[in-house]
């Protein structure tokens, strides 16, 4: 016969801990939910308005692989202005999605690139004008024992710079665009404008006036899905 370990938990009082924790998630979801419903009413209100501009023949429903989870990113976005832009691609998304002409350029995937998305880095993705910009890769040789060892200073690109962003954090954004697919560095490629990049060295040297540097020259490029991105969650298109 197999009894209870000593000192275990009675099995009455066990369920009666599981269902009290079942009951408080349950609360705090309803929470949640109250709390965001003021903001997908409002995404609500904003999609039905531009819809207006969509032929009846043109319209569908949202794929719920883009509405569900577009919604849930939305309402916790909240209501402040620093994530204004981010709303903003998720509302493009929807009506993309919602329009026969331009549905098949809505990925799902595009939920989620938006929801890893910093509100700066969406300002650097609205400032994008071209596929392709000039960039800088700086080396700095600095001594370890008898041996001179290259060290890596970081990139330079006109790509996001004057855009109201923290030009602390431009080499994180840029990387993590570069890590969603979005624009991608090709080193050793000088398929660029010269005037592009005799500005980029003009800042160079006004930034390292005193230093001897090594520079590696190559592009940063607009991935063919970078481009649908923008062109669907970025550019309203007169939508």
């Amino acid at each position: 016969m197999v009894s209870d370990d000593e000192g275990s938990e009675p099995t009455g009082t066990t369920t009666t801990t599981l269902g009290s924790h079942a009951t408080s998630i349950s609360l705090r979801l309803r929470s949640v939910a109250a709390a965001a419903r003021p903001a997908l009413d409002r995404l609500d209100a904003i999609v039905r308005e531009r819809l207006r501009g969509i032929p009846p023949e043109c319209r569908q429903p949202a794929p719920s692989t883009i509405a569900a989870p577009a919604a849930m990113q939305y309402a916790l976005l909240g209501d402040g202005d620093d994530v204004a832009e981010l709303r903003e691609m998720f509302e493009n998304l929807l009506v993309a999605s919602m329009d026969r002409n331009t549905a098949a350029s809505a990925h799902p995937a595009f939920v989620s690139m938006i929801s890893q998305l910093m509100p700066d880095e969406a300002r650097v993705l609205k400032s994008i004008d071209r596929r392709r910009y000039a960039a800088l890769n700086l080396f700095e040789a600095t001594p370890e024992g008898a041996t001179l060892t290259e060290s890596l200073i970081g990139f330079r690109t006109l790509l996001g710079l004057d855009t109201r962003t923290d030009e602390s954090r431009h080499q994180q954004y840029l990387s993590n665009l570069s890590r969603l697919s979005i624009i991608r560095f090709d080193w050793g490629d000088s398929l660029h404008p010269n005037n592009e990049r005799k500005e980029l060295e003009r800042r160079v040297n006004s930034e390292f006036p005193m230093r001897s540097l090594s520079i590696h020259y190559g592009t940063i490029s607009i991935t063919l899905l970078g481009w649908q991105f923008l062109d669907t969650c970025v550019r309203s298109r007169g939508r």
